[in-house]
C-alpha cells in the first residue's frame, strides 16, 4: 500500500489532533492527496461510464482480494475514500448499496477499538454524502452517537461533526422530510441533547 496511507496510519495512532487537522487543511493545500482527488474529479466529469465501471470493479476486486488478510482495513478505506470522491464529484451516483454493504456494517460494529481508521473512513463517507441517505438519517444519528464513545480521538471527532453537520442541514434546510418536526430525527435530538 501507498506510504501515503502509512503515513495517515502512522499520524492517526501518534497524534490524532493533527491527524484531523492535516485531514481538514488537505482538501484547501497542494499535497499528494489534493492531487489525487483532483485527477479523480477529472477522470469522473470526462469519462463518466467508463470510469466509473472501472472504479466500481477497482473496489470489488481489492475487497475480494483482501478478504480475511492483514490488509483488508486498508482495502476498505482506500474503497470508502474512492467512493467518498466520487460521491463528490458525481451527485448522480447511488450510493445505498456502498452504504449497506460497506459503511454501515462499520458504523454498527459495537467493538470501537476494532478498525478505527475504516471507522473514520465510514464516518467521513456519511459526513460528506449524508444529503442522499434521507431515509436513513435516523439510524445513522443513532450509530454515529455510539462513536461519541469511541476511545480514539479521530473516531468521537469525527462522529461530533458528523452529528453536528446532520442536524444542522436538517434543521436550516426548510425540508418538511427531514427537519426535527420529523419524529425520527427530532426523537433522536432529544436523545442526543439529553
Amino acid at each position: 500500500f501507498s506510504p501515503c496511507l502509512q503515513k495517515n496510519e502512522q499520524l492517526f495512532k501518534e497524534n490524532p489532533q493533527e491527524f484531523v487537522r492535516f485531514d481538514k487543511e488537505s482538501s484547501d493545500t497542494p499535497s499528494p492527496r489534493k492531487s489525487a482527488q483532483e485527477l479523480l474529479r477529472a477522470m469522473v466529469l470526462q469519462f463518466k461510464t467508463p470510469f466509473m465501471q472501472f472504479c466500481s470493479d477497482f473496489i470489488d476486486c481489492k475487497r475480494q482480494s483482501s478478504a480475511g488478510t492483514d490488509d483488508e482495513w486498508k482495502c476498505k478505506v482506500a474503497a470508502i475514500n474512492l467512493a467518498l470522491e466520487i460521491g463528490r464529484v458525481e451527485k448522480c451516483v447511488d450510493f445505498m448499496n456502498f452504504l449497506a454493504k460497506q459503511v454501515l456494517p462499520e458504523l454498527q460494529e459495537r467493538n470501537m477499538a476494532m478498525r478505527p481508521l475504516v471507522k473514520a473512513a465510514s464516518i467521513k463517507f456519511v459526513f460528506f454524502l449524508h444529503d442522499r441517505f434521507r431515509d436513513l438519517l435516523g439510524f445513522i444519528l443513532y450509530l454515529l452517537v455510539a462513536h461519541l464513545g469511541s476511545k480514539d480521538v479521530v473516531v468521537h471527532t469525527y462522529a461530533a461533526q458528523a452529528i453536528e453537520k446532520i442536524l444542522s442541514c436538517n434543521v436550516s434546510s426548510g425540508d418538511p422530510g427531514t427537519t426535527p418536526n420529523n419524529p425520527v430525527i427530532g426523537n433522536m435530538e432529544l436523545k442526543i441533547v439529553f
